[in-house]
């Protein structure tokens, strides 16, 4: 049983049921993929890689252009499209669809209540339209986003409050000047903590959103207020635009859960913390480990008797997912670290290093993976470094990359 019907609990679904496995998935809102809880983007490696149908294409974009707080524009980009930006409704209905002609079985508006583990099964209770029910399965899988509730009833949740971020995101029409490019807004001002972004959707439509720590004193929202009527270069690209939609999610910043099996549980996604903590992004890891867990269920399901899956039976999902994934969540959430630790000035100071060599540039646009950050971010680094002529960003560096990572 699946609990949660987003990219990567229905990717996990299709990859079970269509080796024969009985599936069920809950999910706890009424429409699939509503509301939206991210950009929706997704890299053009990532929908070759996976083999799926990129449904829901909004807009293509081609790179992204960073804002640091003094404004002065840094764009890294190439000439043909790096990532699509899907409506996550569309998209996410389309992976439903692929699921149950799988064999998968779907309910939503279902709310997993609690569960038990015991030797002859997983016992689920949930709670559907005000009446209560129960289902028993030999494995529960928790897609059930970043505040996990299969997680947390499991034992497996390990995250701090400091190690995630608080977003809202509102859909917007009638914006200026939309490009194929995404923008990234930085500054303690506007996002602190995070970033503020806009991300475009159609030739006048875009999503605006932003992140915050969750100490910070003044509501999501207001800070986004504030960014869109306040902000020297995004209000200008705002200031007769009509809000259509707005969500709130939460974004993993601080990696991944220390087990992601028990036995008769497994978690995936955000909700395993399979997130880059750079950006939040996570359809691509999600996805990914998905098909690595199905694989490792399948194998579960066919070698084993037994009515509750048992955790030695599920290893090899643990195994390959974090010799795949593993060492680049941390390179993100140690770059996350990094750049949380920095004022403003000193953002301000890095982009300046950076944008002084074009041909540094010039090779992050070559080499740079959306996907895979860590190759081109240690080459950034270890450059950086010796043009640094400040002590204490010096030592911030070190501190979160020690010397041997950066020679």
């Amino acid at each position: 049983m699946i609990v949660g019907a987003g990219p990567s609990g229905l990717t996990l679904a299709q990859t079970i049921a269509r080796e024969g496995g009985d599936v069920l998935i809950l999910e706890e809102h009424p429409e699939v993929g509503l509301p939206q809880h991210c950009t929706g983007k997704v890299s053009v490696n990532a929908v070759k890689e996976l083999e799926f149908e990129a449904t829901g294409v909004l807009a293509r974009v081609s790179g992204a252009t960073f804002y640091p707080p003094s404004l002065k524009p840094l764009t890294i980009a190439r000439g043909d499209t790096q990532a699509l930006i899907l409506d996550r409704s569309v998209f996410d209905q389309s992976l439903a669809t692929k699921a149950v002609a799988a064999g998968a079985t779907l309910v939503t508006d279902t709310r997993v209540k609690r569960f038990s583990v015991k030797p002859d099964g997983v016992t689920v209770f949930f709670e559907r339209k005000g009446k209560k029910g129960e289902v028993k399965a030999r494995l529960i899988a928790g897609a059930d986003g970043a505040a996990s509730t299969t997680a947390r009833l499991a034992g497996l949740y390990s995250k701090k409050t400091s190690e995630v971020r608080i977003s809202v995101q509102r859909d917007v029409s009638d914006v200026q000047t939309v490009q194929s490019m995404v923008e990234l807004y930085f500054g303690r001002r506007w996002a602190p903590g995070f970033f503020a972004w806009i991300v475009p959707t159609g030739h006048d439509t875009a999503r605006v959103g932003l992140a915050l720590r969750p100490n910070t004193l003044a509501p999501v929202a207001k800070h986004l207020d504030n960014f869109m009527e306040n902000h020297p270069i995004a209000r200008e690209k705002l200031v007769d635009c009509r809000v259509l939609a707005q969500s709130r999610h939460i974004i993993p910043t601080g990696g991944v859960l220390r087990r992601v099996v028990s036995d008769g549980v497994l978690v995936v996604g955000d909700a395993a913390g399979q997130v880059k903590s750079t950006t939040g992004g996570g359809l691509y890891y999600g996805m990914a480990c998905a098909k690595i867990a199905g694989r490792a269920v399948v194998k579960a399901l066919q070698g084993s008797s037994e009515a509750v899956l048992r955790e030695k039976a599920l290893r090899s999902y643990e195994t390959e997912w974090r010799a795949q994934f593993g060492g680049e969540i941390a390179f993100s959430v140690r770059f996350r670290a990094f750049l949380d630790s920095l004022s403003d000035d000193e953002v301000d100071y890095l982009f300046n290093v950076i944008q002084r060599d074009a041909s540094l540039i010039r090779r992050v646009e070559v080499d740079g993976d959306i996907d895979r950050q860590s190759k081109v971010g240690v080459t950034v680094l270890r450059y950086v470094k010796y043009m640094i002529k400040k002590p204490g960003l010096i030592f911030k560096l070190r501190k979160v990359f020690p010397r041997p990572s950066l020679t």
